[in-house]
C-alpha cells in the first residue's frame, strides 16, 4: 500500500511540474551588443523555456547592465542595485531593485513568479525588460531576444503652464493627491475646488524640472531626508531650492510618470501617504495632471505674471542678483504674487522660480535686494502700498525698509522717501 501511495505522489508531482527547457540556440542582444550569459560562478546559463515563454537569467542581464547583485539565501531574495530592509521570506523568490520590490506581470497584468533553476533565478523576456527600463523585441525565425535602452525621459513641459493650477489624479484608483496640514501628501476622492489638491509647476534652475507647490499651504513636494531608496516618503516641505525638490514628468502608455531628480525614483500612491519607488509603469506609478479652475474667492493669486515698472520706466530684472534696467529680458522680468496671507507677498521670479529677498536679513538701510530660493519667513514677505496714482511703494515685513533702486540701478532696501526711486507700477502681462 504505501509503494502504491509512493508512485501515485510521485506521478501527481511529475504531472504538476512546470515543464522546463534549455534554450541553448537563443541570442540575447544588449543595446547592440550579443551578451553572454553566465552566473556568479561564471558558468554559463542560457534561456530557458516554460510553458511556450522564453525566461532570460536575472543575474546575467543585471551584470551585463554593470548593477551589483547579491542573493539572501534567507528571505530567497534577489538585490539588484543595493540590498532591502522590505525583504521577507515568502514562498516565491523575491526581486527587489534600487531597494523597491519588483513584481513581474503578464501582458494581461498577472503576476509572475520568478523561477529558480539550476541556482539562477529567471523572468520572462517580458518582465526583464520592464525590470530594467528596456524595448524588448522577439525574433523568433532567427530566436533573438533584442533588448534596447528606451529614450531619455521626454520633458512634457508643453503641457504645463507656470500660471495655471493643477490636479494630479492616480490612473489606478482615479484619487487626488491632497497636501494635508502634517506635510503628509495623502491621495483622496477628487473635489471641485479643494485647494489642497491644487498645485502649481514652477520652474525650477535646472532645465526642464519644476518645484511643484501645493496651494493650500505654500509648500514644494520634497523627498524626505533626501532619501534615494525607494519607499522614502514624498512629502510637502518649506520651499528649499534643493534638488530633492525638483521633479520632472514623462508621457508613457496610460498616463505621466513624475521622476525625483534627487533619487530618480517615480512618485506613487500607497493607501495611506506617497512614495518614491522602483519603476514598474503600473497603473498605480501613473498619473493625469489636470487643469483646474482657481476657486472663486480663494486667498491665493490670480493667474498670469506682471511687470514690475519704476516710474522712470526703468523695469525690475532677475540676473542672478537684482538690477534694474532698460533691456526688454522678458522671462527675468516676469514676476507672480502670491498672497501670503494678512496683506502680505511672496514675489517670485518667473524665469527661476526664486523670491525676492532681503539679502541676509538685513535691517541695514542701504544693503541688497536679491533673490532666493523660495521660503517664508518674514525677510521674503512684502506689502504692496497703493498710491493714489495708481502706483505701488513695496515694503519689507522683514525690515520694514522699502525697495529702492539706489545709483548704480541696483535694488537696496532703504528709508521711505517721496523719489520716483521707490515707486513701482505693475503691468499684469502673459
Amino acid at each position: 500500500m504505501k509503494k502504491l501511495m509512493a508512485i501515485l505522489l510521485t506521478l501527481i508531482m511529475a504531472l504538476s511540474a512546470i515543464p522546463v527547457m534549455a534554450e541553448d540556440n537563443v541570442t540575447v542582444i544588449l543595446d547592440g551588443e550579443v551578451i553572454d550569459c553566465r552566473n556568479a560562478q561564471g558558468v554559463e546559463v542560457p534561456p530557458i523555456l516554460v510553458n511556450g515563454t522564453t525566461y532570460l537569467p536575472v543575474r546575467a542581464i543585471a551584470n551585463a547592465l554593470n548593477l551589483d547583485v547579491q542573493w539572501d539565501n534567507a528571505t530567497k531574495s534577489v538585490f539588484i542595485n543595493g540590498v532591502s530592509v522590505l525583504a521577507k521570506k515568502t514562498d516565491v523568490i523575491n526581486i527587489f531593485i534600487n531597494g523597491g520590490k519588483f513584481t513581474a506581470k503578464d501582458a494581461n497584468g498577472n503576476v509572475v513568479n520568478p523561477i529558480l533553476q539550476d541556482g539562477t533565478t529567471y523572468l520572462p523576456v517580458r518582465a526583464i525588460g520592464e525590470a530594467f527600463d528596456k524595448e524588448v523585441a522577439w525574433d523568433g525565425t532567427t530566436k533573438t531576444v533584442t533588448l534596447t535602452t528606451k529614450q531619455a525621459p521626454v520633458i512634457v513641459a508643453t503641457v504645463i503652464n507656470k500660471d495655471k493650477v493643477y490636479s494630479l489624479i492616480n490612473k489606478e484608483t482615479g484619487n487626488a493627491l491632497t497636501a494635508t496640514d502634517h506635510n503628509t501628501l495623502e491621495y483622496t476622492a477628487p473635489k471641485d475646488g479643494e485647494l489642497s489638491q491644487l498645485f502649481r509647476f514652477v520652474p525650477a534652475p535646472t532645465d526642464g524640472f519644476f518645484f511643484i507647490q501645493s496651494i493650500s499651504n505654500g509648500q514644494n513636494f520634497d523627498v524626505s531626508g533626501h532619501s534615494v531608496e525607494a519607499g522614502g516618503e514624498i512629502i510637502t516641505w518649506d520651499a528649499t531650492g534643493a534638488e530633492n525638490q525638483m521633479f520632472t514628468i514623462k508621457d508613457v502608455e496610460g498616463g505621466t510618470l513624475i521622476y525625483s531628480a534627487s533619487s530618480g525614483l517615480p512618485v506613487q500612491a500607497t493607501a495611506t501617504n506617497t512614495i518614491q519607488s522602483s519603476l514598474t509603469r503600473n497603473a498605480i506609478q501613473l498619473w493625469e495632471i489636470k487643469e483646474m479652475a482657481m476657486p472663486e474667492g480663494a486667498n491665493v493669486p490670480q493667474s498670469g505674471a506682471y511687470r514690475i515698472f519704476s516710474i522712470g520706466d526703468l523695469k525690475l530684472t532677475d540676473n542672478n542678483g537684482l538690477l534694474v534696467t532698460t533691456g526688454d529680458i522678458p522671462n527675468n522680468q516676469k514676476w507672480t504674487l502670491t498672497d501670503a496671507g494678512n496683506g502680505e507677498y511672496f514675489i517670485t521670479n518667473l524665469a527661476t522660480g526664486m523670491n525676492l529677498d532681503v539679502n541676509g536679513q538685513s535691517l541695514t538701510p542701504g544693503d541688497p535686494i536679491i533673490t532666493w530660493y523660495a521660503g517664508t519667513d518674514p525677510n521674503q514677505r512684502w506689502i504692496l502700498e497703493k498710491q493714489s496714482d495708481d502706483t505701488y511703494l513695496i515694503k519689507s515685513v522683514h525690515s520694514s525698509l522699502y525697495l529702492t533702486i539706489n545709483s548704480n540701478n541696483m535694488l537696496v532696501q532703504d528709508y521711505k522717501n517721496s523719489a520716483y526711486n521707490q515707486n513701482w507700477k505693475m503691468t499684469q502681462t502673459n
